[in-house]
């Protein structure tokens, strides 16, 4: 993964650490489930929202809803969201998050 990206957290403290829940470089997205790392692929075809990336492995599908984006430089920016990962149509998780992407 590289180039532009995004990296969510689940609170300050993990930001602080540099404790990943999720990364993405906006064309896959980077997660540990069960004890495993799991690259999905962005999924356009998906119907999301604006502020909604959707990203699967056809199993699972992995959507970033951001509900709040402050600029923090020319190409920086800070956010708020939920992060969903579900398998088929069941929920496994649905998490509030903080980030910050960019280049």
């Amino acid at each position: 993964m590289s180039g532009c990206g995004e990296d969510c957290y689940l609170n300050k403290g993990d930001r602080k650490r540099d404790r990943l829940i999720c990364y993405t470089d906006y064309g896959e997205a980077l997660v540990h489930l069960n004890n495993k790392s799991l690259c999905l692929r962005v999924n356009e075809n998906i119907r999301h929202g604006k502020n909604e990336e959707v990203f699967t492995t056809g199993q699972y599908i992995l959507r970033l809803k951001k509900t709040y984006n402050k600029q923090t430089g020319d190409e920086d920016y800070q956010f708020k969201g939920v992060l969903t990962m579900k398998l088929g149509q069941k929920v496994l998780f649905q998490l509030m998050v903080i980030g910050e992407g960019g280049c």
